[in-house]
């Protein structure tokens, strides 16, 4: 199924993107066509990586569109996941345009450049 696939997890520093590197990067060692690319603001968990996982780590903020859309179209991934998101909890009440910008306005980005790039399989939203 993801057999000569690209794939794109955003948000990949957080907890549970960074273990669905590590599986992703577990099926590559068993199809070595499948490319695991990880994105987000930081490198965060990822630094915590076994260094034999074999991924590409974009940095970038999906608030900059215009980077987005360059890594997009370099990547042209045909499945994303989209694990970026800021964390729900009390704080969102303090910072309510923080929450918006990425859980809204990233997402609209993201998705934009997705559906424009050569392959769009598949956008997956966690």
């Amino acid at each position: 199924m993801l057999a000569n696939k690209r794939i794109l997890v955003t948000g990949s520093s957080g907890f549970i993107a960074s273990r669905l590197i590590e599986r992703l990067c577990t099926m590559k060692k068993q199809d070595d066509r499948l490319q695991v690319h990880g994105l987000s603001r930081t490198e965060g968990r990822l630094a915590s990586l076994d260094d034999s996982l074999n991924f590409e780590f974009h940095q970038c903020n999906l608030m900059d569109d215009a980077r987005l859309e360059s890594i997009i179209a370099d990547v042209s991934p045909h499945i994303v996941f989209h694990m970026a998101a800021y964390p729900d909890g009390p704080e969102n009440t303090r910072h309510t345009m923080q929450c918006i910008e990425s859980n809204v306005i990233g997402t609209y980005h993201l998705s934009n450049a997705f559906g424009n790039s050569l392959n769009p399989e598949g956008l997956i939203y966690g």
